[in-house]
């Protein structure tokens, strides 16, 4: 499912993807995030994920991300209610 998104800082519209699926690796270096999304196969009890898309970072930048995200989280559960997370 994509949909145009509007608020960019670009002239053309920019495609959003849905992500249901985030694998996290890292060096010393680099903190790499591969975001995917889950796709039904044949057999009952396997899925599987496609690739969206790869994004690399620095440790330091990744932090920040990780600050901004909690801020963004924070004011979205003011603003409508908190997120529950299924426990298994």
């Amino acid at each position: 499912m994509e949909e145009p998104v509007e608020d960019m800082e670009s002239d053309q519209p920019q495609v959003a993807s849905y992500c249901d699926s985030v694998v996290i690796r890292y060096t010393e270096y680099t903190i790499n995030f591969e975001f995917g999304q889950q796709v039904p196969v044949k057999s009952k009890n396997s899925g599987s994920s496609i690739c969206l898309g790869r994004i690399v970072m620095s440790p330091q930048h990744t932090k920040l991300f990780h600050k901004i995200l909690g801020k963004v989280i924070e004011d979205y559960e003011k603003g409508f209610h908190e997120i529950a997370l299924k426990t298994e």
